[in-house]
């Protein structure tokens, strides 16, 4: 059943308040905590964009992701054009009664630190995020420039390598499927890793762009 929609914006109103709170109030106390240092204020700053971004940015994009592609999934097999991609576009997932085995559930949660990590060790630095800044203008020959080098850094750099690296991960059970050797219940589940790990790369790749945009804000 869906909520009703004065429902869900009561919801918001209040999810964004008590974001906004807990936002400022990190803030507001990570600038007193630093407040010896001449950066304390950005230093701050950038802990809290980064921190949110590695810890509730990258898990609420890869399930909006994961609905978009579950929604391109469930039209496609009811034989219908999917349209556009829509994050977030279906909120029941097709491979709702697939049994995870353990060892994906410990892969799914070793990528998830391995990503959280990854992005606290590129991006919370606040001489990193100025790096990385000085680094772009140096080549850039105007801010729109600067924008697409940060995208193509930052975004489509990081998201071909993370597809590669699912596409290494799906390679044997690919191969498997190919030949024939899975059952309807593997396929399945090959099906849904499938969704799981793409999503993930999207999302981790996204939450890299949006750390870096919130670094050049950060450093200016």
């Amino acid at each position: 059943m869906t909520a009703k929609p004065e429902r869900r914006l009561v919801v918001a109103a209040v999810l964004f308040v008590v974001g906004m709170t807990v936002f400022f109030a990190a803030w507001f106390g990570l600038a007193l905590l630093f407040g010896d240092r001449q950066d304390g204020g950005a230093l701050a700053l950038n802990t809290v964009l980064v921190g949110f971004c590695a810890f509730v940015l990258l898990p609420v994009l890869h399930r909006g992701i994961q609905r978009g592609i579950w929604h391109y999934v469930r039209e496609g097999e009811a034989g219908r054009r999917p349209g556009s991609f829509q994050l977030g576009a279906n909120v029941a997932s097709p491979y709702a009664d697939v049994r995870w085995p353990w060892l994906l559930r410990l892969r799914h949660a070793a990528l998830y630190v391995l990503g959280m990590a990854l992005v606290l060790f590129v991006f919370l630095p606040l001489d990193n995020q100025r790096a990385f800044a000085s680094w772009v203008s140096r080549f850039s020959v105007s801010p729109a420039f600067a924008g697409q080098l940060n995208v193509l850094l930052f975004a489509w750099l990081p998201l071909l390598v993370l597809m590669a690296f699912c596409m290494l991960l799906l390679y044997r059970q690919v191969r498997r499927r190919d030949a024939g050797l899975l059952d309807e219940a593997g396929e399945r589940l090959l099906n849904a890793e499938m969704s799981w790990l793409f999503a993930f790369a999207g999302a981790l790749a996204a939450t890299m762009l949006v750390c870096r945009v919130a670094g050049s804000v950060v450093g200016a």
